[in-house]
């Protein structure tokens, strides 16, 4: 058996808590947009392109979201076929299109903004949010 150091222990311990976050974190999500059909990564997607200051290309979505290319396609067209993101041609690349969300989609983001709204005002979360914003910042 291997030993590790309380450090490396305790590091092993929150990386295993973030994981089971996410996990409920994604199935809260899911929930929440059951009705519009929107699951956690295609909210997510949507996020990203509205948060964002001017279209994105599926590769910059996948890479600021840290995913992969091809699971943010999947996405983008599901999000595309449902009318809450438009393709624009993009000036600096011929195959690389631009992802924009329509009118539609801003709406049913805004929906699931204000569902998600009730999590913030716990103080627990406010704390739990500067020390996860500090770490990924360092």
């Amino acid at each position: 058996m291997v030993e590790f150091s309380k450090q490396a222990e305790a590091l092993g311990i929150l990386a295993m808590e973030s994981f089971r976050l996410n996990s409920k974190f994604l199935a809260a999500g899911d929930r929440l947009g059951r009705d519009l059909n929107i699951t956690s990564s295609r909210w997510q997607v949507l996020g990203s392109l509205i948060n964002a200051d001017q279209p994105m290309t599926v590769a910059q979505i996948a890479r600021q979201m840290g995913l992969k290319r091809q699971s943010v396609q999947r996405v983008t067209d599901w999000l595309w076929e449902q009318q809450l993101v438009e393709y624009q041609s993009n000036p600096r690349h011929r195959r690389a299109k631009l992802v924009e969300p329509t009118d539609k989609g801003i709406s049913a983001h805004k929906r699931l903004e204000g569902r998600r709204a009730v999590w913030a005002d716990d103080e627990t979360i406010r704390q739990l949010r500067a020390v996860l914003e500090k770490e990924s910042h360092s």
